[in-house]
């Protein structure tokens, strides 16, 4: 993996297997555009991370990631980066956990940890939510042409 790290520590309270981690710097050189490259290596990475298991029902669905990133698009159409577009943004952390507790697989709770982080950056500098969209945007991109279901 280029870009992100394994963790070998248990979150929470689950051992799901070593968690993927993205640095807060890798997130802030993706989200702040300054290297696209990055951005795609991370974001197929990511990917790859949840497609990764022997069994097929324990890999995120495409129909996972697309109910999550309908929201993100909702928000982008609104054309206006606005505190009530930042507020819904931060909310989908809530709907990414219930995800992620839901489905029980260790992809969706790696999805959960970089995207929440990414969240927590753009509502720190709202520019960033543009690069925000394209990440996500590509993570998704990835997932299908790797073979996401």
């Amino acid at each position: 993996m280029n870009g992100g790290r394994r963790d070998h520590g248990h979150r929470g309270g689950q051992d799901q297997g070593p968690a993927y981690v993205v640095s807060k710097q890798d997130l802030t050189d993706i989200l702040d555009g300054t290297d696209p490259q990055k951005l795609v290596r991370i974001a197929e990475d990511i990917a790859v991370e949840t497609l990764t298991s022997e069994k097929e029902s324990e890999r995120v669905t495409t129909s996972q990631i697309r109910n999550i990133f309908k929201t993100v698009k909702s928000l982008e159409a609104k054309g206006t980066v606005n505190t009530e577009v930042i507020s819904k943004l931060v909310l989908l952390k809530p709907k990414l956990a219930y995800a992620a507790g839901r489905h029980k697989v260790r992809g969706m709770k790696v999805l959960q940890t970089v995207l929440s982080d990414a969240i927590d950056l753009v509502f720190e500098k709202t520019d960033r939510f543009g690069m925000f969209c394209s990440f996500f945007e590509a993570i998704l991109a990835y997932h299908k042409a790797r073979g996401g279901k």
